[in-house]
């Protein structure tokens, strides 16, 4: 491009020199612009862009439909882009028609339809799995022990249509996991120690409209950490989260941070929805498979104004949880910590549903499920639906007294008092002896 700029008059000269400047300017952006930008209209052209010689440049893919065969990795610090226009104000409610960048998994695809790298970026696209598929939406997961990723999501649509599962590499089904892994593909199993995992989720939709599984998180290595920030999402099927699961390894010291804040959880359209929000601080894993103790793990959630539509249960809060007994190995010493400000609840008013189900320790059978688990929790502001049939134990399960494991509590911040003036509608309340203060 040339640019010839005439100037005639010597009273103009400055004015001239002006305007050349700014052209210029703005020139040089356009060119910096188009040199860390690649454009994409197919998926032989985006595949090919999927490389780690392009960390830290910016992949807009044109709006329209790509079909993908295999899974993608979207590598360290690559922004994947497309031109969806998130409709919505507070929340989002999905795309303007006509504008979407559809990804798309072909029938019969196996495995994660996306997996993020270490500052990778996913904004304006709408991924969706394929039914059947042996594999979840959109994956956060450890490469190896001591790994760190940092990666974000912003004004997306992530539709999930199977339900979940379990399966070697790990959890299947889902619409966003976060995790640190306990096997590398094609090795025996090895766990992922001191992997980090970090997610920024902003006004973001998944729709796991047949599986209530939405957005899963789990520490399978010992130190992991894995945060996530949500805000302004809607999210339609389960938050579940664990801060450490044994799958044949100890897991211990892993901890799992979740702030989030003015995001709707709606429940799918299934027949009797189960929990909105399921909360282990530690676990074993729901098949008959032996296991070493999972101890001393944590998970921290910090709730501000979201609400839950339409479960069964909206919060299943657990210290510990074990699923089956010898040679699966006792769940002990480890802490959920919930705090919740202007939660809204609005449970499903059918037989059995319940607010809360806030339980120490539980097994699933006439079997201890370890010792020394605490559920601590906070709700001031908040508004339940009602009379439920909401369910407050130390220990839940088995009903012999050896069996009741020892120490496992749960406690609730405060006293009765300040709870019950301070949130509204909440029927039954926890009974006396739970309150960390007296009235």
């Amino acid at each position: 491009m040339v640019i010839q700029l005439v100037i005639s008059k010597p009273g103009l000269c400055r004015f001239g020199w002006m305007l050349f400047s700014m052209l210029a300017f703005h020139l040089v952006q356009i060119g910096n612009t188009h040199a860390e930008s690649i454009v994409v209209d197919s998926m032989d052209a985006l595949q090919a862009a999927l490389i780690e010689e392009n960390a830290g440049r910016e992949i807009l893919v044109l709006r329209g439909n790509y079909e993908a065969y295999v899974p993608l990795l979207v590598p360290d610090g690559v922004t994947l882009r497309g031109e969806g226009v998130m409709q919505g104000k507070s929340q989002p409610t999905g795309f303007v028609p006509g504008w979407e960048t559809r990804i798309f998994a072909t029938a019969g695809f196996a495995g994660d339809l996306v997996s993020l790298g270490d500052g990778a970026a996913l904004e304006g696209l709408q991924l969706e799995q394929a039914w059947g598929s042996s594999g979840n939406v959109v994956m956060v997961g450890s490469r190896e022990s001591g790994d760190s990723i940092a990666a974000s999501i912003e004004e997306c649509e992530i539709i999930n249509p199977n339900r979940p599962g379990v399966a070697p590499q790990g959890p299947i089904g889902k619409g966003v996991v976060l995790i640190t892994r306990n096997a590398n593909a094609g090795a025996p199993p090895a766990p992922h120690e001191d992997a980090q995992i970090s997610l920024k989720m902003y006004r973001s939709v998944i729709r796991s409209n047949f599986s209530g599984a939405g957005f899963y998180v789990i520490n399978f290595g010992a130190r992991g950490m894995i945060t996530a920030e949500l805000r302004q999402n809607q999210i339609v099927g389960e938050l579940e989260v664990i801060g450490g699961a044994s799958r044949g390894d100890a897991v211990s010291g892993a901890m799992v941070f979740i702030n989030s804040e003015q995001n709707v959880y709606a429940s799918p359209d299934i027949p009797s929805p189960g929990n909105g929000w399921l909360l282990f601080g530690g676990s074993s894993v729901p098949i008959p498979i032996p296991t070493s103790p999972s101890t001393g793990n944590a998970v921290y959630v910090s709730s501000t104004n979201d609400s839950i539509q339409g479960f069964t249960t909206s919060i299943l809060a657990e210290g510990a949880h074990k699923f089956f007994d010898a040679p699966q190995q006792p769940v002990s010493d480890n802490l959920l910590d919930l705090r919740v400000r202007g939660l809204i609840m609005e449970t499903a008013a059918v037989p059995g549903a319940a607010d809360f189900r806030i339980y120490g320790a539980k097994s699933n059978g006439e079997f201890s499920p370890g010792d020394g688990n605490l559920v601590r929790v906070l709700v001031r502001n908040s508004m339940g639906s009602g009379y439920r049939e909401n369910s407050y134990e130390n220990t839940f399960g088995p009903t012999l007294e050896e069996n009741m494991g020892v120490d496992n509590r749960i406690e609730f911040v405060g006293s009765s008092n300040a709870f019950q003036t301070t949130n509204d509608a909440i029927d039954p309340l926890p009974g006396e002896e739970f309150f960390s203060a007296g009235n």
